[in-house]
């Protein structure tokens, strides 16, 4: 009975020295960073993009935020998704999930873009579709400037989506893969990881 008796309390001696993890450090699903997108329509040329995030790995858990100079549109009317030259509203305010990233598109969008859903606009009919985070680059990351280079503050210009400077962009796309974003260069669908507003 003795012996019993010495070996349960010894069980009880290394129970108390196990450590248990504090809930506050608890890493969350991608590593203990979380972060989302914030778009702050001012003008159509001169908004401002915020990367947001928060440190889940130290107590207490510390928020940051890093900005950059963005546009949207080519008029400030969200419910306007004409695609002609001179025409397309900035996009609508609201809240979007992310579809994904791409580091090398090759369509109309070239090279790095960040893609999130479609969505209505205010009058509740008109759907805002093929919405983008990117800047004006070749698909290979580079730039030519007989249609896809960087030439200034018009090419903040879009037709509803978020464009940033070149100079810019892969700030953009590192702060979105190494602090509490997405590694992925694929199709996916993340909640919540974009506001946009006024």
């Amino acid at each position: 009975m003795k012996s019993v008796l010495r070996r349960l309390s010894m069980l009880a001696v290394v129970a108390l020295i196990v450590p248990v993890p504090s809930p506050s450090l608890a890493p969350t699903p991608d590593g203990g960073l979380k972060g989302s997108f914030d778009f702050k329509r001012v003008e159509i040329t001169n908004s401002v993009l915020t990367w947001k995030w928060t440190d889940y790995n130290v107590s207490p858990a510390k928020s940051y935020t890093k900005t950059w100079r963005a546009g949207s549109g080519e008029n400030k009317d969200e419910c306007d998704k004409s695609y002609g030259s001179d025409s397309g509203g900035w996009l609508p305010a609201a809240t979007y999930k992310l579809k994904g990233m791409f580091d090398n598109k090759n369509d109309l969008i070239k090279a790095r873009a960040i893609y999130f859903e479609d969505k209505v606009c205010s009058n509740g009919v008109t759907w805002r579709t093929g919405l983008f985070i990117h800047t004006e680059e070749t698909a290979a990351q580079g730039q030519s400037c007989d249609q896809y280079c960087w030439n200034g503050v018009n090419d903040y210009k879009s037709k509803g989506c978020i464009k940033v400077s070149y100079a810019d962009m892969p700030s953009v796309h590192s702060h979105y893969h190494t602090k509490g974003g997405d590694g992925r260069h694929e199709y996916y669908d993340l909640p919540a990881m974009l506001v946009v507003h006024s």
